[in-house]
Order: structure tokens, then sequence, then C-alpha cells
């Protein structure tokens, strides 16, 4: 059975971005990840590519930095092994049914200067 490809955005894979979740009424703390499996790369013939990753993993990339606020900021995007290049942030989208759980999109276009 082939395993899904792995992606990294800046170095970071993303099967192992960890999410610490803190339970309020108790002392017990839990690490969230995800394997390869949630995360997927669809990369379009207009030098896009739309990443398709649980809300989690998308939050705790721009929590811990990996991904940037600046929409300008350069990302580079690596999937089973190949680099695609450099990207900027185009847009971040929820699914549209809103379902807890519901992956995230989030949409790069290659950059001008690269990729």
């Amino acid at each position: 059975m082939k395993t899904a490809p792995r992606i990294a955005i800046n170095g970071r894979y993303l099967d192992e971005v960890e999410t610490r979740i803190e339970f309020e009424h108790s002392q017990l703390t839990a690490y969230a990840r995800k394997p390869a499996e949630h995360h997927r790369a669809i990369v379009a013939d207009d030098d896009s590519v739309t990443l398709r990753i649980p809300p989690l993993t998308a939050l705790q990339l721009y929590v811990d930095g990996t991904l940037s606020a600046d929409r300008n900021a350069l990302v580079s995007i690596e999937v089973d092994g190949r680099q695609l290049g450099e990207f900027v942030i185009e847009w971040v989208r929820c699914a549209e049914r809103h379902f807890a759980g519901e992956p995230m999109f989030i949409r790069l276009r290659a950059s001008r200067s690269g990729g």
C-alpha cells in the first residue's frame, strides 16, 4: 500500500506539526497531530498550490511562525520530496459546511521573483 506523500511548508513537515491542548478543568495536557494522509497538496496548471489541511495544523503553523500573517512573505513548498518553489499566500478558507473537523484550505500562488 502506497503511503500518502509528505508535505513540507518552509521545511516543516505537516505530519510533524503538534498542537498542545490543555484541558481547562484538569491537569491533563495532550498533543494533537495528524498523519500525512490528512494533508493534501493540489498543484494546478496556473502556478498555484492549494493545501487541504486540518484546522489545528493550519492554526499551529501561524502560531509558531512557520506561516506569516504578511501576505507577501515567501513560503517554500515541498511535496513528496520535490521542491515546488516559493509562493505567497493568496487566501485561507475553511470548508463550506463549517463542521468541526472539516479541513482548511490555503491557496498559494507562485512568487513573481521565483517558484
